[in-house]
């Protein structure tokens, strides 16, 4: 046990060693990108946010830092790269710190006609006092985006490696997410996703869905509600209904950039845990890239993390839930 937790740890302090130089390396070299003239194009986002979660036994503060970009080679070659990193910290108790981190890259192949293809390669972590748990996921997509409408699925596999005495633990992954913009402002979206753990041990399922909608004044509002179903696995069914506004700092004067957000969130798991949080984010697009938010359930029902364990624990407002109280 005592080997276990301590390579358990040595991963998680080397990922998050490799996770802030990604970031760091990213960050840094975001002026070279704004004026460079060539190939390769970057587009992305970069979301700074706290979130002050205020629940039935205690209160938590989380920071989060979270990117999300592809790296454009070619009308026809694209290279995802998403970086997260999360710490919930509890006041006023000795309730242990949450943390998680996670990088993901996905090359895609794009044909002309709208359809693509991929595949992915995720690694996450988190750690709950002297329990983590590594998950290392990898898979292949495929979608098609008709501007009206767009369609993708996902299949693959998740090894998860367990901190506390049970072992390696696999599953495989299939998930669905769509697409509606009934106009140029509006979008409506939905993610479904399910993993079913080696030798019948139990399924995970998730779903979530939302909309946004951007106003020309530079204001946008966004709803999401999201149900992630452990069964037996990980104690019951969590779920969380969140509604959120931003505003463009550019359309109130051109020398700022980027958009602020403001979500309020109402978390529930089974066992009658229950805490609002309220989310203070900053969004700062890259290249074209549309402002969307990042540290939110509004994330997991556009599909943006592979895998329902990771996008289901993974969604940070309930990471502050499952923290123990």
């Amino acid at each position: 046990m005592a080997n276990c937790l301590g390579d358990a740890d040595s991963k998680g302090t080397r990922m998050s060693r490799k996770l802030f130089l990604v970031a760091s390396t990213v960050v840094a070299t975001m002026p070279l990108l704004a004026v460079a003239q060539t190939s390769p194009e970057m587009n992305g986002t970069l979301s700074f946010s706290t979130t002050v979660t205020n629940g039935d036994a205690q209160k938590s503060k989380q920071t989060a830092f979270n990117f999300v970009s592809d790296i454009v080679f070619s009308e026809r070659f694209s290279l995802g790269l998403d970086v997260d990193y999360g710490r919930v910290n509890p006041s006023g108790t000795d309730a242990p710190n949450a943390t998680l981190n996670r990088i993901q890259l996905e090359p895609t192949l794009s044909f002309g006609n709208g359809s693509y293809v991929g595949a992915y390669y995720q690694y996450a972590s988190g750690a709950i006092s002297i329990f983590s748990v590594g998950l290392e996921s990898a898979g292949v997509f495929a979608g098609y985006d008709a501007d009206k409408w767009a369609v993708e699925g996902y299949a693959g596999r998740t090894s998860m490696d367990l901190s506390f005495g049970g072992g390696d633990m696999s599953a495989s992954n299939i998930g669905l997410t769509a697409f509606v913009r009934p106009t140029d402002s509006l979008e409506i979206f939905g993610h479904a996703a399910q993993a079913n753990l080696r030798d019948d041990a139990g399924k995970i399922k998730i779903f979530a869905m939302g909309a946004q909608y951007d106003f020309d004044s530079g204001l946008m509002g966004y709803v999401a509600a999201e149900t992630v179903d452990f069964g037996d696995i990980f104690g019951g069914t969590g779920s969380q209904v969140a509604f959120g506004f931003g505003y463009d700092l550019a359309k109130w004067t051109p020398n700022m950039r980027g958009t602020v957000t403001f979500e309020v969130a109402r978390n529930h798991f089974e066992g009658g845990m229950n805490n609002n949080a309220v989310t203070i984010g900053w969004l700062i697009p890259i290249g074209g890239a549309k402002s969307t938010p990042l540290s939110s359930v509004a994330r997991t029902a556009r599909g943006g993390t592979r895998a329902p364990f990771v996008a289901g624990v993974g969604s940070l407002g309930l990471l502050g839930t499952l923290n123990p109280s």
